[in-house]
């Protein structure tokens, strides 16, 4: 009866009641966890695990509104292990052999549906926070699969099922498919990290696999047909399943095209040398730092601060519970993307930028032109955008054009350096965070940029 109350509350007396009831049972969410992880089991106690649904179901709210109420107990949910949970249980009630063993109808239907709603809700609360380390985590945990498999449940017998678990059925499949549009937009703008694209790329080939034709099918009759270039169409589950598979096919290419190139830089700041032979081997123990040799990752971490970068993405990745989203590599390969983007549009960017050059009033307003880049949406656009009024832009849109001290530090640091151009990527990264590549480019020859500067890390938005 507490419990029930509980939702009665307003955002704000929720997050008060939940932090002083974390505070005075430490263990508090580690005990939900226990619960939800011991639900996911096929019998418990000689319990049949459909006796279980309405408990679990409404675990999954109260777990949900938690989440979303709550920023410290959503980051200590987190570090307790609970993406890995709610995967692993998601698994369990989508199962073939779960299904098999303990055939559900009627309400017990409408229950386990609405308790993958929950997982998946809480799901994309943890993924609007953590970014792409919660996105490689789920996928890590087979989400896509078990996302697939679910829709089995949503698939409409109208000459087997009676009216009223119809009417059930739909209520529920309505929200849900929102919520699977949500997660593939999520992990769609993440795709630019090589964790996430090779995370995707083999769900996708499970999923598309013999023994999962029959569920994919179901899938695809469930978010589709759709009407080709209405609005709806664009917004549908369809749509972003099919954006989701195009955009991981063209960022796949783009890898291919970076490593055909032979162009690897080794986080040894001493190694003059690059591997031309294959991809750089990581770090065993922190996976960010890449090396062209043994030698190489021995000098950095004897002579450089390797050592400690070390230690410190260790124990980031430990207290958050999530992985660690980028190495050296995926910043190397930005980067290369970035100038070529700049390239491929140099003609436009010299005509534009001469132009806002020799406008002196303009020029002396509004500052030295920058080609801004946005990855979160795709393909990449190259905007010109005046350094001034790129300070303006991320104050009435800081989604689309995203900023911070440092980098417009950065940014007029390269300006004073007098490259022909001046590039600035945001990339959509961890924990609030954009990663961010500033480099100048030089427009007057063929052949290399004449200067790169090394990627950055952004502030918090």
């Amino acid at each position: 009866m507490c419990l029930q109350q509980f939702f009665v509350y307003n955002v704000k007396d929720k997050e008060q009641i939940l932090t002083r009831t974390m505070d005075s049972i430490p263990t508090s969410s580690t005990t939900l966890l226990r619960f939800l992880s011991c639900s996911g089991s096929v019998r418990r106690q000689g319990l049949a695990t459909e006796s279980l649904l309405p408990c679990l179901e409404f675990a999954l709210h109260i777990l949900t509104d938690c989440c979303s109420g709550s920023k410290p107990f959503l980051i200590r949910f987190t570090a307790d292990g609970g993406i890995q949970i709610l995967t692993r249980l998601l698994r369990k009630l989508n199962s073939q052999r779960h299904v098999e063993q303990h055939k559900v109808a009627g309400c017990d239907l409408v229950e386990r549906i609405a308790a993958i709603k929950w997982i998946l809700l809480c799901l994309c609360g943890v993924f609007e926070h953590y970014g792409s380390q919660a996105v490689i985590s789920a996928l890590e945990g087979r989400l896509l699969m078990s996302m697939i498999r679910a829709s089995r449940f949503m698939e409409f017998e109208e000459d087997h099922e009676p009216s009223d678990l119809l009417d059930q059925k739909l209520q529920l499949t309505s929200p849900m498919l929102e919520l699977y549009r949500w997660i593939f937009n999520a992990i769609m703008v993440q795709l630019v990290h090589r964790k996430v694209l090779n995370l995707y790329v083999r769900s996708f080939e499970q999923i598309n696999s013999e023994s999962e034709k029959a569920g994919y099918g179901i899938f695809l009759q469930l978010v589709g047909p759709f009407k080709a270039g209405t609005q709806a169409s664009k917004d549908s589950v369809g749509s972003k399943w099919t954006e989701l598979l195009a955009r991981s096919k063209l960022i796949k290419e783009k890898w291919e095209k970076y490593k055909e190139e032979g162009i690897f830089v080794c986080s040894n700041p001493d190694c003059s040398e690059s591997d031309d032979e294959g991809l750089p081997k990581r770090c065993a123990k922190c996976k960010s730092a890449v090396y062209c040799s043994k030698r190489c990752q021995k000098r950095d971490w004897k002579f450089h601060h390797h050592r400690e970068d070390c230690d410190e993405t260790i124990k980031f990745v430990k207290e958050a519970g999530v992985p660690n989203d980028t190495d050296d590599l995926d910043d190397d390969f930005l980067h290369w993307w970035v100038t070529e983007l700049v390239y491929d549009n140099q003609k436009r960017i010299k005509e534009e930028t001469s132009k806002l050059i020799n406008d002196e009033d303009n020029y002396k307003q509004n500052g030295h032109p920058i080609c801004f880049i946005n990855f979160r949406y795709f393909p990449p656009q190259v905007l010109l955008v005046p350094v001034y009024s790129l300070v303006e832009c991320h104050q009435s849109d800081p989604l689309t054009f995203p900023l911070t001290r440092d980098t417009l530090e950065s940014i007029l640091e390269t300006i004073e350096e007098g490259h022909s151009a001046i590039a600035y990527a945001a990339i959509p990264g961890r924990v609030e965070l954009w990663q961010t590549v500033v480099t100048g480019v030089d427009l007057s020859g063929e052949g290399e940029p004449e200067d790169m500067q090394s990627p950055e890390k952004g502030g918090e938005e």
